[in-house]
């Protein structure tokens, strides 16, 4: 009878419990007013791996997906004989794993497709510790550059090792092409399946026939002894960088935007943004009858001084945009407060018919998204938690889709 009582006492406390997730889950759902739910669609797997599925670079398409993602060695430890003694000691199961730079030397570019119901399987891996991707709107051609330096190597000189791939069968099968092994790749832009640009740096480097042959096109020459803040290519087809000058010209302490079109071998000036630091850069997704319109977040005053003990970094943040055209006019939409350190994540993100996103830190390391539905116009902020913090690949700017992978779970919210 007792044994009787205590179950439906368990059975009880059980329900109770389910309640309050349920009850919490919905106050959750509703702390920002009128912002659109987390879905669950499914849980992802990878196909004869037991890996967990990983990457902040992910498209999906109906139940079509593709994953580029840096992957990190695998490492694990042997059983420990006596576990109650405090002195036993822990080892890696492979001596290598307790070195940091041949960890470092094995991770890996790969890349993924598959479909969200039947799991993903790995069709690309190369060894390297950073890389780029891009790929044509019907995922039919896909590009992957990787990048690997030696960490084992004495001499902190150790020369970069670039390489570019290329599919043409949607990332089932890839071809290496010809790029010279120095020269750097830090990201790929393409316009469709044959015509894109690999910036590095001082050099962008162009092609119209798939990266078998690439123009070389010089960087604005002020910027040359600089690095660019920010590059995108615009949904208008046009190539903009961002870059800081001192002077130029009657031009002081500004950032500078210029702009190449398909057409044209050189730069020209597009925008000067008085007195601020370009962050980020992106453009809004073309609709039919409208003109491109590009966003900006940056930086007001003077670039952050690493070498002045009393510089903090914290500066007043601000979004402005500008409509592509002859002679564009560049309107500040918002300021954000220097307490939220929007720069160190990559957080701008353009959707279709208004949708903005700009992603936040504040000085406690609280994440937080500040979100626009009618082109800046109004912003709410919404403070995230750690289940739900952003990626920078994570939204789809066809669909104003935002997309989380969070143990193994996908899972989607539409604006």
């Amino acid at each position: 009878m007792q044994y009787m009582f205590q179950r439906k006492q368990n059975r009880m406390w059980l329900a109770g419990c389910v309640a309050l997730i349920i009850l919490f889950y919905g106050l959750y759902l509703m702390t920002s007013e009128n912002t659109p739910a987390w879905h669950n669609m499914a849980k992802l797997f990878i196909k004869n791996d037991k890996s967990d599925v990983a990457g902040d670079y992910f498209r999906i398409n109906g139940n079509s997906i593709i994953l580029f993602n840096i992957n990190q060695p695998a490492t694990a430890f042997k059983p420990i004989e006596h576990p109650e003694d405090p002195n036993a000691k822990v080892e890696y199961t492979e001596p290598w794993m307790g070195d940091v730079n041949e960890r470092l030397n094995r991770r890996t570019v790969e890349f993924f497709r598959g479909t969200i119901n039947d799991g993903l399987i790995r069709h690309f891996s190369h060894p390297g510790q950073d890389g780029a991707w891009a790929y044509s709107p019907n995922w039919n051609t896909i590009y992957i550059s990787t990048d690997w330096v030696d960490f084992k190597d004495p001499d902190s000189s150790s020369p970069h090792t670039f390489t570019l791939w290329r599919s043409t069968d949607g990332g089932y099968t890839w071809k290496q092409l010809d790029w010279p092994r120095a020269r750097s790749i830090n990201q790929l832009f393409f316009l469709d399946a044959q015509r894109g640009y690999a910036v590095g740096w001082p050099s962008i480097w162009r092609t119209a026939d798939g990266g078998h042959s690439w123009q070389e096109i010089k960087a604005p020459a002020i910027a040359k002894d600089k690095h660019l803040d920010a590059v995108d290519l615009g949904a208008d087809g046009v190539l903009r960088v961002a870059y800081y000058v001192k002077q130029k010209g009657d031009i002081h302490e500004s950032t500078i935007v210029d702009r190449l079109a398909w057409d044209r071998d050189t730069f020209e000036q597009d925008v000067v943004l008085p007195g601020q630091t370009v962050i980020d850069m992106k453009s809004s997704v073309v609709i039919p009858g409208t003109a491109c319109k590009n966003y900006v977040v940056s930086s007001l005053g003077l670039p952050y001084d690493d070498s002045n003990p009393d510089d903090n970094g914290r500066r007043t943040k601000a979004i402005s945009s500008w409509v592509s055209g002859p002679k564009p006019v560049v309107e500040q939409l918002r300021t954000f407060d220097s307490d939220w350190g929007i720069d160190t994540l990559p957080f701008l993100q353009v959707g279709r018919r208004g949708v903005i996103f700009v992603h936040a830190t504040d000085t406690n390391m609280q994440d937080a998204i500040f979100a626009s539905t009618d082109d800046g116009k109004s912003w709410k902020a919404i403070k995230q938690d750690t289940l739900f913090a952003m990626s920078p690949n994570d939204f789809d700017p066809d669909t104003n889709t935002k997309y989380v992978i969070e143990d193994n779970m996908l899972m989607k919210q539409v604006w």
